[in-house]
């Protein structure tokens, strides 16, 4: 864990620990490294990352990155140096993520299409930003594997959809802090777990 203490400039060093399964590198200032997403990203044994608290650089980021072995990304908190209101477009290439957090980013919009990529998570905590619009319908029939949903605290409208019902294996989900109205839909007694 490299965690406030060390703020590296370089993490190219990174590349040699190829056994490595979990790294945190939280409250690090690694926005100063332009290779920095590659070189963690050929890391072959890297099953869990945590980025929450680092500042990231929002320039030359790719769109899409070959984590082979990645099961658990949090990216909570993180700030840029200048403004980036969006979920950083390399996180809908990570397919066998199984845990994603990201919490207190004050990302805005919609929730985006590309979690339809994520079909086998788990997890998924968005909890304290500042999406808006409704909870989209489609992501309830792509995600069958959510166990933990968070939407807490966003900006999120209109009714819940009744589209929730289909995720049969959810067992704990937060709806709290939005502007959401209407009948909690009928289709929610298909949780039973």
């Amino acid at each position: 864990s490299i965690h406030q203490t060390l703020l590296p400039r370089n993490v190219e060093w990174l590349s040699n620990l190829l056994k490595l399964e979990y790294l945190d590198l939280g409250g690090s200032n690694i926005c100063e490294s332009f290779l920095w997403l590659h070189t963690l990203a050929t890391l072959p044994s890297l099953m869990h990352l945590h980025l929450s608290g680092c500042t990231l650089s929002h320039h030359n980021q790719p769109f899409f990155l070959n984590f082979s072995s990645l099961l658990t990304l949090d990216i909570s908190d993180i700030s840029y140096p200048f403004a980036n209101l969006f979920v950083p477009k390399w996180v809908f290439s990570l397919k066998k993520l199984v845990s994603f957090s990201s919490r207190f980013n004050q990302f805005e919009g919609p929730i985006s299409h590309g979690f339809r990529n994520l079909t086998l998570v788990e997890n998924l905590d968005l909890h304290g930003n500042s999406f808006s619009s409704s909870i989209p319908h489609w992501l309830f029939g792509v995600l069958f594997h959510l166990k933990w949903l968070d939407l807490s605290y966003n900006n999120l409208q209109g009714n819940i959809p009744n589209a929730l019902g289909n995720v049969t294996s959810l067992i704990t989900l937060h709806l709290s802090g939005n502007q959401l109205e209407g009948p909690i839909p009928t289709s929610l007694e298909n949780l039973t777990s």
